[in-house]
């Protein structure tokens, strides 16, 4: 399959599948281990669980790959009316992030992205009129941790972008993830010193935020009261926007209940030092994925609740290993995990659920070698075309699962 270059080259996926020789600069590998509490979780009423569905099946079809240009993995991506956007992030600290646009799925074009060396991307959004792409620019000479500023990237097409202006941003702090419930950009990070791997927790001594815009260009600060807040992900639900994280070491759940008034819902859980690290909603429905927030390989539990309603355990099954985001896309539960540089968890690479209290692990790669490492970092379905992105071996990766091959004998 071609790269797509920065000449718009044709990026098809090749319709054989091979191992992909990628040799690693480096890995940092992180270990430890969760404390497990000795409590039992709390019982689950059957009205707090999701009705049951088909659950999604990638069955006898094929996971092909598309695999781009540069350095690192996909981070998020977004669709507009009649095109799709997706960015990434170098996997080296002085790498420049990066922006595809395709409008079929299949070809994709480089974008033109002014950005600099050690730039983040981690997520975009579609607005309507425009796409905005935020993230944060460290100070590579700074230190550890870096000082970081806030940073943002508009574009009407994909195509071609721009920096944004970040009026009412601190000077000093980082915008992690983003969404637009038709008609504001909510985004969520913090003030303070940032972080070079992306996956980490703030460091000490920051403050977690919330900003609301009109146009993705002059921000107002909107985080709900409280003290030591972390804010790990934001999301729309029925119009309502809710946002997860952890309260005083505890996980936490914001829904917004009128302009700047905000509702926390905690989540008992028997273990300490707890964050939801990402939720997901749909129909007055949330799930949950709840783990220790500094280790990306530890043990997940999931958890579900009405909008503004009390939390319950939900995971009679094997839950999604590794994972750092779940979003629901068209009545299928998608969890994966978040952008690395240092560290690729082991187990599957893709993990669906109908309700959140049974797992499915897929593996993208299934049939190939496991190494290079493969991470998902986020999902897209158009029709029945289900596109997943990330990394495979430290390059940008993308996967169509493509349906059943027809047998040629049957005409």
């Amino acid at each position: 399959m071609p790269d797509a270059g920065p000449e718009h080259r044709d990026a098809r996926p090749k319709r054989t599948r091979g191992t992909i020789a990628v040799v690693l600069a480096s890995i940092v590998t992180i270990a430890g281990w969760v404390a497990i509490g000795s409590a039992p979780p709390p019982p689950v009423p059957n009205d707090v669980l999701v009705s049951p569905e088909q659950s999604f099946d990638d069955g006898a079809r094929e996971w092909v790959p598309m695999q781009f240009d540069g350095s690192g993995g996909f981070t998020a991506v977004a669709r507009g009316f009649d095109e799709i956007v997706a960015v990434g992030t170098g996997r080296r600290i002085d790498a420049e992030p990066f922006a595809y646009q395709s409008v079929d799925g299949v070809t994709w074009n480089a974008a033109t992205l002014p950005a600099r060396p050690g730039d983040v991307i981690g997520s975009v959004v579609w607005t309507g009129d425009a796409y905005l792409a935020t993230g944060y620019r460290p100070d590579l000479g700074s230190g550890i941790p870096p000082a970081v500023t806030p940073a943002a990237w508009n574009s009407p097409d994909g195509l071609t972008w721009s920096e944004s202006p970040t009026d009412g941003l601190p000077a000093e702090g980082m915008i992690g993830r983003t969404v637009f419930d038709g008609s504001r950009i909510m985004a969520i990070g913090w003030e303070g010193l940032g972080v070079f791997e992306p996956t980490n927790p703030p460091p000490p001594g920051t403050s977690g935020r919330v900003w609301s815009s009109d146009d993705g260009q002059s921000w107002t600060d909107v985080t709900p009261p409280g003290t030591a807040m972390i804010f790990t992900d934001v999301i729309e639900v029925d119009g309502v926007v809710v946002i997860a994280g952890a309260s005083g070491g505890h996980p936490a759940v914001w829904t917004e209940t009128g302009p700047q008034e905000w509702q926390q819902t905690d989540i008992d859980t028997p273990t300490e030092d707890e964050t939801v690290v990402s939720i997901a909603g749909r129909e007055g429905q949330l799930v949950a994925i709840v783990r220790t927030a500094a280790d990306v390989e530890g043990i997940v539990t999931v958890w579900s609740a009405p909008i503004g309603g009390a939390w319950s355990r939900i995971d009679r099954r094997v839950p999604p290993d590794s994972s750092g985001w779940v979003r629901w896309i068209d009545g299928t539960l998608f969890a994966g995990a978040g952008f690395t540089r240092t560290v690729f968890p082991d187990g599957p690479e893709l993990w669906t659920s109908a309700s959140g209290n049974r797992w499915s692990g897929i593996e993208v790669t299934a049939g190939v070698s496991p190494w290079p490492p493969t991470v998902i970092a986020a999902v897209s379905k158009a029709g029945d075309q289900v596109t997943a992105f990330g990394s495979r071996g430290g390059m940008p990766t993308a996967w169509i699962l493509q349906p059943p091959q027809r047998d040629s004998s049957e005409g």
